[in-house]
């Protein structure tokens, strides 16, 4: 039997991680799950590892630490009943913004001139954040 959570985040992480992306404002997030999964069997997990840099690391597995114990799961070091997996990666985009400085129309002396558009692109930074659930018996 499988258990698969898959969860897709954009920029930030709620309810699950958002003690370690509370610096962010919203997010995507997507789940999948095996449906026939009898949830009632668990009750030990333990870490294959997360792939997260640093704090980064520390905050992610924490943070499902929290989540899972709150439903009753045990942390061991290994040999759990379900195996959590956790990878994530970040690249960056860019976010483009414009400014108006000046509004077409009525000016001082009649009709106005158009005004003068600029665009700046910011940078930002955009990540993914996979966390796998698996029966550890059957992988």
């Amino acid at each position: 039997m499988e258990v698969f959570v898959k969860m897709r985040y954009q920029v930030a992480l709620p309810a699950l991680l958002a003690c370690a992306f509370l610096a962010f404002a919203a997010a995507d997030v997507s789940v999948d799950y095996n449906h026939q999964a009898d949830f009632g069997r668990y009750h030990t997990y333990s870490w294959l590892g997360a792939n997260a840099s640093g704090l980064w690391k520390d905050r992610i597995m924490a943070a499902v630490d929290s989540q899972l114990s709150a439903k009753g799961w045990q942390k061991v070091p290994s040999g759990g009943d379900a195996t959590v997996s956790a990878v994530g990666y970040s690249t960056e985009r860019d976010k483009m913004e414009t400014f108006y400085d000046g509004f077409p129309g009525w000016g001082w002396r009649g009709w106005g001139g158009m005004g003068v558009a600029t665009t700046t692109a910011i940078p930002e930074r955009v990540g993914d954040l996979t966390v796998d659930v698996f029966d550890s018996g059957t992988k």
